[in-house]
């Protein structure tokens, strides 16, 4: 009779396992794998951004404010690193279409508080020193710091060609080289946008550097001197990157 009690006990209990195990399987939600498209998020200003995991180029492990990130984008596609465009990606061609970003806030706790402008006061900035060497603060007008410059229409901006006669003995004019390239676009008073390109005569594989900005994001952007006529397509895609970029953004 014991042996039989055994049994009949030892058989339900395998039983009440057997039903646990099934149950387990049943109402148990395995985790969902990570989304590898996207990095982390990163906070730059108030705004909150996610960008592509292929895009990045220097940029956090985890969340966070940085002062700055790096990207990397190949245009016209808007696309990060793939295995179709890494060489041109690597941007040591002229025909490469590779821009290279660096996006800095002007008002991370890290900066000295006299750092701390916005981001259209720092593309002004840039442009002065690289002018006229000017560090002042606030800045000069816009006809003083340009008093030495003509301003000729080119690619639906200003470039700013130093007159005859100018001084050269300053310091963003005196690594200026002839096939030197500097366009600026100007709104209200200001340079919204600076363009400053090396010429093809000094440099093997010349560039251009744009500054410009983009809420409260300071963006310089790096690409081939052979992309200068499309300067504003340039600006005005990364714009449209950056806002399909933004998690979280406050109210301007």
């Amino acid at each position: 009779m014991t042996r039989v009690l055994t049994l009949v006990f030892g058989f339900l209990g395998a039983l009440a396992v057997a039903f646990l195990a099934v149950y387990y399987m049943l109402s148990y939600t395995p985790a969902k794998p990570k989304d590898t498209r996207f990095g982390a998020s990163v906070q730059i200003g108030h705004d909150i951004y996610q960008f592509p995991r292929n895009a990045h180029d220097i940029f956090p492990d985890e969340g966070g404010r940085p002062e700055c990130i790096s990207l990397r984008i190949m245009f016209p596609e808007m696309e990060g690193l793939t295995r179709n465009n890494s060489v041109e990606m690597d941007g040591l061609t002229q025909d490469s279409g590779a821009l290279r970003l660096l996006l800095c806030d002007s008002s991370h706790p890290d900066r000295p508080l006299t750092s701390r402008w916005t981001p259209l006061v720092y593309t002004g900035r840039v442009a002065a020193v690289d002018l006229n060497g000017t560090v002042e603060v606030p800045l000069p007008a816009l006809e003083v710091l340009l008093e030495d410059f003509e301003q000729r229409d080119a690619f639906g901006a200003k470039e700013f060609v130093l007159k005859a006669g100018a001084s050269s003995d300053v310091i963003g004019r005196r690594g200026l080289s002839k096939g030197d390239r500097k366009l600026g676009e100007i709104i209200d008073g200001a340079i919204a946008t600076y363009v400053n390109c090396g010429n093809n005569i000094t440099y093997v594989n010349p560039g251009c550097d744009m500054q410009f900005a983009f809420r409260e994001v300071s963006v310089t952007s790096h690409f081939r001197l052979k992309l200068l006529p499309q300067w504003e397509a340039i600006r005005d895609q990364l714009n449209e990157y950056f806002e399909s970029s933004l998690l979280k953004k406050q109210t301007q």
